[in-house]
């Protein structure tokens, strides 16, 4: 994925993509760049953090640190195909969960890292507040978390603990909100703006958006 990060071109091509399908066949200046922009963003993270999360709550370790050792394949719809080198030796082995350790871990080297170099490359292309930006990579942690726990109950407790920590960041989650079913992102992804509705309605929001009642 560093290509992405690295080619400017590259990262367009996908709002422009991204754009495209929030039309759904209408014309596509109805969609505003920065929407696009922020649907891109969300998206790309949020296939980086849910591996993250799940791989560390089940082992202690993270499975890839290094964006030109990731590998994708650009598509549109569903999550997008995604690879990392075949991890062996100390990272396969499972490490007690220790909370603050393994947050500490993601914190360092994914968000403030391989996320912080996507979002920085996605407000380069477009301008999009960076407010939006923090809030849809906390969205991100809190959908990764939920649907860690819906599918491994007994892994809900360290996904929500590491996850709590990760919000536990003033940027990233200035009102504190605790991830789960009742998490609320600061600020809105824009998505609604897409929506023929094109109000803040409940048909045209996200579950988790500032808009929401």
């Amino acid at each position: 994925m560093l290509d992405l990060v690295e080619q400017p071109g590259l990262m367009m091509t996908r709002i422009d993509a991204v754009r495209a399908a929030l039309a759904a066949g209408r014309p596509v200046q109805r969609i505003e760049h920065k929407v696009a922009a922020s649907v891109t963003h969300l998206g790309l993270v949020a296939r980086l953090i849910s591996p993250a999360l799940a791989f560390v709550v089940t082992t202690g370790h993270l499975p890839c640190t290094d964006l030109s050792r990731v590998w994708w394949q650009d598509q549109l719809g569903g999550a997008f195909p995604l690879s990392i080198p075949d991890i062996t030796g100390a990272a396969l082995s499972h490490q007690p969960i220790d909370t603050a350790k393994d947050a500490a871990l993601l914190r360092e080297i994914l968000i403030n890292g391989l996320i912080r170099a996507l979002t920085d490359a996605v407000a380069a292309t477009v301008p999009v507040s960076r407010l939006v930006l923090q809030g849809n990579i906390a969205s991100a942690i809190n959908g990764a978390a939920t649907l860690i726990s819906s599918q491994r109950s007994d892994l809900l407790p360290a996904s929500r603990a590491v996850a709590n920590a990760l919000l536990h960041d003033p940027e990233l989650n200035p009102t504190n909100s605790p991830s789960g079913k009742n998490f609320r992102r600061s600020s809105c992804c824009l998505i609604y703006r897409a929506s023929e509705v094109r109000s803040a309605s409940t048909d045209a929001t996200c579950g988790d958006c500032i808009l929401t009642p």
